[in-house]
């Protein structure tokens, strides 16, 4: 029988969702290990498969996918206690952070502030290669262009 788990790992529980070929799913829950995310995530993972009347290992060798998820960056951005970060982002778009179309605590209160971007803009970097709405390499991303992009850059 095959089986779907979700994984969700935020900064206090770790979710998982576990649903068999039938559509029945169960939930497990345990606290999350911030300094080691996959023993929370395991731990889930067990009371989902005791829930199931399934061992851990049964219930992993019966998953066909894992889909994971975490709040981790999200939680260290509100908080700022990102470390310091540099941002590649494709050629032409490199003031996308600065857009602000997202990042104040309450997006809909248009009187609040919005925050400094995530990266600062002198540790934005663009890169060459492009990927159309397909998924197809338009420009590849060659090491050779990659490297290029970076000789006399502002790092």
């Amino acid at each position: 029988m095959s089986l779907r788990l979700g994984v969700d790992t935020g900064g206090t529980f770790t979710d998982v969702v576990a649903t068999d070929a039938d559509g029945r799913s169960v939930i497990g829950k345990a606290p999350t290990t911030p300094q080691r995310p996959a023993l929370g995530i395991l731990e889930a993972i067990a009371v989902a498969a005791e829930r199931m009347n399934r061992s851990q290992a049964e219930l992993l060798a019966a998953a066909d996918v894992l889909t994971y998820g975490t709040t981790f960056a999200t939680n260290a951005i509100i908080t700022g206690a990102t470390p310091r970060t540099a941002f590649l982002c494709t050629e032409g778009h490199p003031d996308i952070l600065t857009f602000r179309e997202a990042g104040r605590m309450n997006g809909f209160d248009f009187s609040s502030p919005f925050p400094e971007p995530y990266v600062p803009r002198q540790l934005t970097f663009e890169i060459p290669g492009r990927i159309d709405a397909n998924g197809e390499e338009l420009i590849p991303l060659t090491l050779n262009l990659l490297a290029r992009s970076f000789v006399g850059s502002r790092a």
